[in-house]
């Protein structure tokens, strides 16, 4: 049994035990103390790997990505969702059930700064979607270079059709988890397995999720902020050698939180055209 395997099942047996001594079943938990635990293997932290520039142009510039921009489902509307979720996982950061999950009206303005809304309610304050966390709820300044290749404009196109609600309705929630991007993720699967080939593809970290871990790097080699960078990536500040300062007060100005999402830039990356 791997490692990470031994770890994950220790933890499941510790969590039922510690189920039990709750409930009153069992006096304590054997499971809860470090002797144990110490004598499991270690587990390797691997550093996942990210897309190299070569590689999403090579995405980016694929027909079977560019054909999903204009793409109309079979009610006559636009069903784009698979067009533009890299690109705002690319720029921002934002995990893929996060960009699916976007509502029209979560796309805002604020003192002649666009951004994203990125909650679980709708602007009646009722629940719409799931996000992973409380501290994932958070407002990000769209990205220029999103917005240069034409996003707001499909955002327009999606209001004035009155089609309200998701702004990727094509994309159905999991009957299960609820998850907005299960069907993107497997189709953006057989698009990285089609554009890089099956090598890249086994690489470690090489996914969508990849576009997170850019754009962290960025945003930490442009800022010193821990606080900026969480706000942008919906991290709680909680944790590790962060203190309580970090939920105090009511944020940072969007123009400031704009002006540091610019400046993730991917030198030599050729995006779609408008």
């Amino acid at each position: 049994m791997a490692p990470k395997r031994q770890k994950d099942v220790f933890n499941a047996i510790k969590a039922i035990i510690n189920y039990a001594v709750e409930r009153g079943w069992l006096e304590r938990n054997p499971f809860q103390g470090k002797a144990l635990a110490d004598r499991l293997p270690r587990v390797e932290q691997r550093v996942p790997a990210q897309f190299s520039i070569e590689e999403l142009n090579a995405l980016l510039q694929a027909p079977m990505y560019l054909q999903e921009r204009g793409r109309i489902g079979p009610q006559g509307a636009l069903e784009e969702g698979r067009f533009w979720i890299p690109l705002l996982g690319l720029f921002h950061g934002l995990r893929a059930n996060e960009a699916a999950s976007l509502l029209i009206t979560d796309i805002k303005e604020e003192d002649g700064v666009p951004f994203l809304d990125v909650k679980e309610t709708d602007e009646e304050g009722n629940r719409e979607k799931r996000l992973k966390t409380s501290s994932s709820t958070r407002r990000i300044p769209i990205h220029d270079a999103v917005i240069g290749v034409g996003f707001l404009d499909f955002v327009a196109s999606q209001r004035a059709a009155g089609q309200g609600g998701f702004l990727f309705p094509e994309l159905a929630p999991d009957r299960t988890t609820e998850n907005r991007a299960k069907q993107f993720s497997q189709w953006f699967g057989r698009l990285r397995f089609k554009v890089l080939g099956e090598e890249v593809t086994k690489e470690y970290g090489k996914n969508f999720h990849s576009f997170r871990h850019a754009v962290t790097d960025k945003l930490r080699a442009a800022s010193e902020s821990d606080e900026k960078r969480y706000a942008l990536l919906g991290w709680s500040g909680s944790k590790g050698k962060q203190n309580a300062g970090f939920d105090y007060g009511s944020g940072f100005p969007l123009a400031d939180l704009q002006s540091l999402i610019n400046q993730v830039q991917f030198e030599g990356v050729n995006l779609p055209s408008r």
